[in-house]
């Protein structure tokens, strides 16, 4: 099935964000982009981005921006919010799920697995990122100096886990 929708495109030759218009077809495992709308109904593709054994990133200081890393080059993307880009990593990785497939097509390689799953915990990662960020806003409104102690231990402890988290993901990466 078809997912489509506006994100922004990082180009170098501009050197800045472009709107452009995305349509992603995990079964031929391309994520093709117009520069707008009309311009796909005319058929007129400005690029083509190849899922086969590609990679996705989330950059974890900004919750609407990702990359995908494919064939050697990597693509920058913005959405609108971080629940858009939610949409875009989730269907992005069914898609790069179904294009790593062994040759014989009856099951995932474990790399393949492997790879869903980093980008799973990334996922996690970045809605507890999220969390933290609203506790430690909601902690600075706090006028009881013993409550906004209380939030700024938890908050302290949730960083150390994100941290570790972070690590584990940027070991794991390396590892396969």
């Amino acid at each position: 099935m078809l997912f489509e929708g506006s994100l922004s495109k990082w180009t170098n030759v501009i050197r800045g964000w472009q709107y452009r218009f995305f349509v992603l077809d995990p079964a031929q495992g391309m994520l093709m982009y117009y520069t707008s709308k009309e311009n796909m109904a005319k058929g007129e593709q400005r690029g083509v981005v190849l899922l086969k054994d590609a990679h996705l990133g989330i950059d974890s200081e900004d919750d609407s921006t990702f990359t995908i890393r494919s064939n050697g080059k990597t693509f920058h993307f913005q959405a609108r919010d971080a629940e858009e880009r939610q949409k875009w990593i989730s269907n992005l990785e069914d898609a790069i799920c179904l294009n790593t497939v062994n040759t014989d097509n009856l099951s995932l390689s474990n790399t393949a697995v492997f790879q869903h799953k980093i980008a799973e915990t990334d996922g996690y990662l970045q809605i507890l990122i999220d969390q933290v960020k609203e506790l430690e806003q909601i902690s600075s409104q706090i006028q009881d100096t013993k409550e906004q102690e209380a939030y700024n231990r938890v908050v302290l402890s949730a960083k150390r886990v994100i941290e570790a988290v972070k690590y584990s993901i940027l070991s794991l990466q390396l590892a396969k």
